[in-house]
């Protein structure tokens, strides 16, 4: 019995007389009330503070500058307040003095009220005309050239012969002949000297307009690299048997510029030039369509002829040239290379390819010369008469006939 009464929980309640149930189960339900109430107390109470955007500095310069008064920026320095300029002094082409400054000050008002980017964007674009452009840009991709030695004052010279000739009345003025020439057709005088490598054109736009980082750096690496090939290729050993040759631009051979002369097909004069790198001098070769055309066949008789006028003491030749495949870069020019080597003195060629587009030899220093002694010498009525301007142009040329 005893072990039964230490097993069994005591209950105070048979102790206590004055114990009512009611009244505990309230209290109880008071107290889980109690504890209730001052959870949610809690709960509404905290220790942050509420955002408030609009107090901070850098939403109050922002606001402050949108609406043209003055702020601190982030840099700590106090930028002044926006004012309507004095126009005294003022001078432009845009007439600014036209308006008053009541006008002034009023859209200077409105502008500023507006106190928002986008409202003030929408506002100036409203104000905003539109003109067609004065002048309209043909593509360049379809442009073509004429000769060079062409201008359009000359062109009208030349349309001007041609009415009278076939009695056409009333010829239109310079002014609609020029107007008509730069609008309806889109023609340039003398296709440009200097062309440009396709490799670096197309990293070059890469690098100025790809958002990717990476292929940014790749191009930047290909290009330096493209350009130290280019230069490598342009080492000049400095020694006597170092050529460089080239294959001018065809010249044409024409009587006179009037219109019936210069618009019948004219008999083209090729010129080879090779120039020797130690001292300058520059071998002229000069043909006519008629004799022959420009291939490998008719560069390696050139090259043939200048080697046998070497000394025999010359054992090695390095010479430059581009990548022209029907001319320089084929069989025949290796053939002719080979049999240089059996016939002659000559034991070693090196035979360097420059880069496209980054093939500026000494050659075409030449070649500019003779343009330039061209239009000292208009009048060409044979083909041989280019024999007697190339010698003109330059003490270091040499036409060297067959």
């Amino acid at each position: 019995m005893t072990d039964f009464e230490l097993d069994e929980p005591v209950d105070d309640s048979d102790l206590d007389r004055d114990y009512h149930p009611e009244e505990a189960s309230t209290s109880t339900t008071e107290g889980e009330s109690n504890e209730g109430d001052t959870d949610n107390n809690q709960s509404t109470r905290s220790r942050k503070r509420i955002r408030n955007e609009s107090s901070w500095a850098r939403n109050k310069a922002k606001n402050a500058r949108n609406g043209g008064g003055e702020f601190i920026g982030h840099r700590k320095l106090l930028k002044p307040a926006k004012a309507v300029q004095n126009l005294a002094d003022h001078q432009c082409r845009y007439e600014c003095k036209s308006f008053s400054n009541e006008d002034r000050q009023q859209i200077f008002d409105d502008y500023w009220n507006l106190e928002s980017w986008n409202l003030q964007t929408a506002f100036l674009t409203a104000c905003m005309e539109t003109h067609a452009p004065k002048k309209v840009t043909v593509e360049p991709r379809n442009t073509k050239y004429l000769s060079g030695e062409l201008s359009i004052h000359k062109m009208y010279t030349l349309y001007l012969q041609y009415c009278r000739d076939n009695n056409i009345q009333n010829p239109v003025k310079e002014s609609f002949y020029r107007y008509i020439f730069t609008t309806k057709f889109n023609l340039r005088f003398k296709r440009p000297y200097t062309d440009t490598c396709t490799i670096c054109d197309t990293l070059e736009n890469k690098i100025s307009n790809d958002i990717n980082p990476e292929v940014v750096n790749d191009s930047k690496v290909q290009k330096e690299i493209h350009l130290r090939k280019a230069e490598k290729a342009r080492i000049n050993p400095n020694t006597v048997n170092a050529i460089c040759f080239d294959l001018e631009k065809t010249l044409p051979t024409r009587g006179l510029t009037c219109s019936k002369v210069y618009y019948l097909r004219q008999l083209w004069t090729y010129n080879f030039a090779v120039n020797n790198l130690a001292n300058d001098q520059a071998s002229m070769f000069m043909w006519h369509e008629g004799e022959a055309f420009r291939g490998s066949q008719e560069i390696g008789s050139c090259l043939l002829k200048y080697v046998q006028q070497l000394p025999n003491s010359i054992e090695h030749i390095i010479a430059f040239s581009d990548n022209a495949g029907d001319q320089n870069k084929n069989h025949n020019i290796i053939k002719f290379w080979r049999h240089i080597v059996q016939t002659t003195s000559v034991c070693t060629v090196d035979h360097k390819f420059l880069v496209s587009a980054h093939s500026y030899m000494e050659c075409d220093q030449d070649f500019g010369l003779i343009e330039k002694s061209k239009k000292k010498n208009q009048y060409i009525f044979v083909p041989d008469d280019w024999n007697k301007v190339v010698p003109l142009a330059s003490r270091k040329f040499t036409v060297v006939y067959e």
